[in-house]
């Protein structure tokens, strides 16, 4: 969340695939903090990408879909 809230999302992905490497899989509030800063900033189309690269990792909740939405 703090990445994201400072506009670094580069530093969040990649936070996000570091933990992957080392067998720590993101959940789902991992994902919903990035969604959420980059709603706030407007990114949509991004945070879209990243609730594809989500579903990879771990399903997508309601509040994932929640974030997304009310950002349209």
């Amino acid at each position: 969340m703090g990445y994201g809230s400072e506009g670094n999302f580069n530093e969040a992905c990649n936070l996000l695939e570091r933990q992957n490497k080392k067998r720590c899989i993101p959940n789902p509030i991992a994902y919903n903090c990035i969604l959420t800063c980059l709603g706030r900033k407007g990114k949509v189309e991004e945070a879209f990408t990243i609730l594809e690269a989500m579903k990879m990792d771990a399903a997508a909740n309601l509040t994932s879909y929640n974030i997304l939405i009310h950002r349209l």
